[in-house]
C-alpha cells in the first residue's frame, strides 16, 4: 500500500501525526490547575466526552476535603452547575475513616499507634538484614500503620496483638548485635513495648477495630448498594452503643487478657503515677488498675467514635434522602400519615428527573404506594409461614418489582441502587500508579500508562492472545501481513 509523499519527500501521513505531537505538547505546556473548579470542568469535559446526559446523574460522589466539598469553588459545586439532578453524597469509607481517627484524640491511644509505626518502620524493607530477622521467627513481615488505607491499619493493629510476643523476641535478638545504631534503637523499642500502658492500649484499640473491620471492607465491595451500606452502619453504631452500655463486663476480658499477656512476658501490671494537680494525661484517682484504665482509656475511645459515627451518619444521610423508606422491611410499617409524607418528599426531590409533572407523579406514586405497602404485607405474613425471609437490599427488592405494576416505584428503587457508596474503586488507581510509574518508567506516554494500569487493575479478566492481534491487524497496514 503506497502512501502520498509531499514536494518536499515527506509522508502526508508522518506530517498529520507531527502536527497532532505538536498540539499534545501544546497541551502538556499550559499549567495544571488543581483547583476545585478547574477538578470539576475536568470531570465534565470526562463525562461529554463519553456523550453522558449530565440531567441523568444523580449523585456525585467525593471525600470530605475543602477542594471537593466548598460551596464556593468546590469541584462538586462546579459539577452541580451543569448536572442539577445531582447530590453530593460523601464517601462512606472516608466518613468511617474519619470517624476511627478520633482515637488519636486519646493520647494514651495515639501513642499506641506511633510505637506499632515505629517499630514497623524499623523492620521495614529498607533495611534487609532487620526484616530478615523479624521474617525468620514470625514467617512473615509486619503490615504497614498506613493512615489511608485503613483495612491495612486494621490488619496492622490485630497482626500486631497476635505476634506481639515474637516481636519482642526479634527485638532483643537485635539488642545482641554489634552495629550501636541498630541495637541501641532496638532496646528503647523494647522498653516502649514493655510498658503495661503499652499492652492495655493495644487491646483497646484491637478490640474496637476488630468490631469496625467488617464494616470497612464491605463498603469496598462493587455490589454495595446504599440501602445495604446504611443497614451495616447502623449494625455498627448498635454494637458499639451496647459495648459502651456493658462496658465494665467487656472491659474485663480486655483486661484480663493484657494482664495474661503481660506476666507471660514479665511486664509489671501497674498504673500510672496521680498526683493531685495533673493536667497533661489522664489523673483519675481509682482505686484499682482495671478501674483506671477502664475510664482514662477505653470508655473514651469508645464514646468518641460513636459520637462522630452518629454526627457523620445522621438518620437523614442513612435514610439516602427518604429512598429507603420504599424497601418492604420499613414500608409495611408505615402509617397513612408517613406515606403521605414519604411521598412529598421523593416527589420535591426526584420530579425533576422522573421529568413528570408533580400533580400526575403524586396521583401515580400514591397509587403504587398503597399497592406496593399491601403487596410486601401479605408476602411478609406467607415469608412467615414459609420460613424465609423478605428482602433486605436495593438490589434484591429491585428485582422483586414488577416494572409495568410499579413503575415509579421500580425507577425510585433504581435510583437507590445506583446512589454512590463510596469512591474506593476509583481511588484504587492510586495505588496501581505508584507500582506503574517508577524512576524506570518516568518517560512513559498516557496510551501506554493507560494500557497497563488497566491491566493490573482488571487482572481477573482473561485476556486472549488472539483477540490481541486482531485488534493489532485492524489498526491499519503492517510490513507483516497478519
Amino acid at each position: 500500500m503506497s502512501k502520498e509523499v509531499n514536494k518536499e519527500g515527506c509522508n502526508v501521513d508522518e506530517v498529520g501525526e507531527d502536527v497532532d505531537r505538536e498540539g499534545e505538547d501544546k497541551e502538556d505546556d499550559v499549567e495544571l490547575s488543581l483547583t476545585g473548579v478547574a477538578l470539576g470542568n475536568i470531570v465534565l469535559k470526562a463525562m461529554k466526552k463519553l456523550n453522558l446526559n449530565l440531567e441523568n446523574c444523580i449523585s456525585i460522589g467525593a471525600d470530605a476535603c475543602a477542594v471537593n466539598i466548598s460551596e464556593k469553588c468546590g469541584a462538586v459545586n462546579e459539577i452541580k452547575k451543569e448536572a442539577k439532578n445531582a447530590a453530593m453524597v460523601l464517601c462512606m469509607s472516608h466518613k468511617l475513616n474519619s470517624s476511627l481517627m478520633k482515637s488519636s484524640n486519646i493520647q494514651s491511644i495515639q501513642k499506641v499507634s506511633n510505637i506499632i509505626r515505629e517499630v514497623t518502620k524499623f523492620f521495614q524493607n529498607a533495611h534487609p538484614k532487620r526484616s530478615t530477622a523479624l521474617s525468620k521467627i514470625l514467617g512473615h513481615k509486619l503490615k504497614s500503620l498506613c493512615d489511608t488505607r485503613w483495612v491495612e491499619r486494621h490488619d496492622s493493629v490485630l497482626q500486631f496483638v497476635a505476634d506481639f510476643p515474637r516481636i519482642i523476641e526479634a527485638l532483643n535478638k537485635v539488642c545482641k548485635w554489634n552495629n550501636r545504631e541498630t541495637a541501641g534503637k532496638a532496646t528503647v523499642l523494647i522498653a516502649a513495648l514493655s510498658s503495661f500502658d503499652f499492652v492495655i492500649g493495644l487491646f483497646c484499640l484491637s478490640d474496637v477495630l476488630s468490631l469496625t473491620r467488617p464494616l470497612s471492607v464491605s463498603l469496598q465491595k462493587e455490589d454495595m448498594d446504599f440501602a445495604n451500606a446504611s443497614q451495616k452502619i447502623e449494625s455498627l453504631i448498635s454494637v458499639l452503643a451496647d459495648q459502651r452500655q456493658e462496658v465494665e463486663e467487656k472491659f474485663k476480658q480486655i483486661f484480663t487478657d493484657a494482664t495474661k499477656l503481660a506476666e507471660e512476658l514479665n511486664i509489671e501490671v501497674k498504673k500510672p503515677r496521680t498526683t493531685g494537680r495533673q493536667v497533661r494525661r489522664e489523673n483519675h484517682d481509682t482505686s484499682n488498675c482495671e478501674d483506671y484504665f477502664r475510664v482514662s482509656m477505653y470508655i473514651p475511645l469508645l464514646e468518641n467514635i460513636i459520637e462522630d459515627l452518629k454526627t457523620r451518619f445522621s438518620q437523614e444521610i442513612l435514610e439516602g434522602f427518604q429512598l429507603c423508606s420504599l424497601l418492604p422491611k420499613n414500608i409495611k410499617d408505615l402509617t397513612s400519615n408517613e406515606i403521605t409524607h414519604l411521598i412529598n418528599c421523593l416527589i420535591q426531590r426526584f420530579c425533576n428527573l422522573l421529568k413528570e409533572a408533580e400533580k400526575l407523579l403524586y396521583l401515580r406514586l400514591k397509587g403504587e404506594m398503597t399497592h406496593w405497602q399491601y403487596f410486601w404485607k401479605q408476602k411478609t405474613t406467607n415469608i412467615s409461614k414459609e420460613n424465609s425471609e423478605i428482602p433486605l437490599t436495593a438490589l434484591e427488592t429491585l428485582e422483586l418489582c414488577d416494572k409495568d405494576v410499579y413503575p415509579t416505584i421500580h425507577a425510585l428503587l433504581r435510583i437507590l441502587c445506583t446512589m454512590c457508596v463510596t469512591n474506593a474503586s476509583a481511588e484504587r488507581s492510586f495505588s496501581t500508579l505508584r507500582r506503574l510509574k517508577t524512576w524506570l518508567r518516568t518517560a512513559m506516554l498516557q496510551q501506554r500508562l493507560v494500557g497497563l494500569a488497566l491491566l493490573n487493575i482488571h487482572h481477573d479478566i482473561e485476556v486472549k492472545p488472539e483477540d490481541i492481534i486482531e485488534r493489532f491487524a485492524n489498526l491499519g497496514a503492517h510490513r507483516i501481513v497478519l
